[in-house]
């Protein structure tokens, strides 16, 4: 107790289950904003020089870093940001936080109401599409396309000669797993005309 007011305790396990959600907002935030990528190749960025650098507000990019650092994936060093203990993984996982939050977070802060019945008529929730996309691309590169290659590399089929043949092939697995066929490769390539936020490529 201090001043005669009562702290709240908030036990270890909660205090991690919160700082990951916001570590999970701060991840998509900072590979949009280029931070992730500038921390990979230098190991150490300056935040005021940083935010300055990208037009970024100093007091949000070092909150934005803060929550990065509750988790491990970076470590605060005075005015600098360092590489964390948990930076490598999240570098490669980075695609999957953003579809999460960026692209699904409407959804999830929307629980409450399409949990009920009557709520789940029509079109009920929303993402976005163009955040989903993004992140979609990145997923599909890392996760799905080495699996989906390293599948069709034993198949005896002849290789392919163009990028119209590896869509028919897509589409071909999607047709016998029983679903409606893939969108064009350039359907997924490119962000939606209504997406007007800078993204890094």
């Amino acid at each position: 107790m201090r001043n005669g007011i009562d702290r709240p305790r908030f036990p270890a396990r909660g205090r991690g289950v919160f700082n990951s959600a916001v570590a999970a907002a701060a991840i998509g935030a900072a590979w949009e904003v280029g931070a992730l990528d500038h921390l990979d190749q230098h190991g150490k960025l300056d935040i005021d020089q940083f935010a300055d650098d990208h037009d970024l507000d100093a007091d949000a990019t070092r909150a934005m870093f803060q929550a990065l650092a509750a988790a491990g994936i970076v470590e605060r060093s005075d005015v600098h940001v360092l590489t964390g203990p948990h930076f490598t993984e999240t570098l490669r996982a980075r695609s999957l936080f953003h579809w999460l939050v960026q692209g699904s977070g409407a959804l999830f802060a929307a629980m409450p109401r399409v949990l009920r019945r009557a709520n789940r008529t029509g079109r009920f929730y929303e993402r976005d599409a163009a955040a989903i996309g993004y992140a979609c691309r990145e997923i599909n590169a890392r996760f799905f396309d080495p699996v989906f290659w390293s599948v069709m590399s034993g198949l005896d089929f002849p290789s392919p000669a163009s990028p119209t043949w590896a869509a028919a092939a897509a589409n071909a697995c999607w047709r016998s797993s029983g679903r409606t066929p893939a969108p064009p490769a350039s359907a997924s390539t490119s962000p939606p005309r209504s997406w007007n936020s800078p993204r890094p490529n």
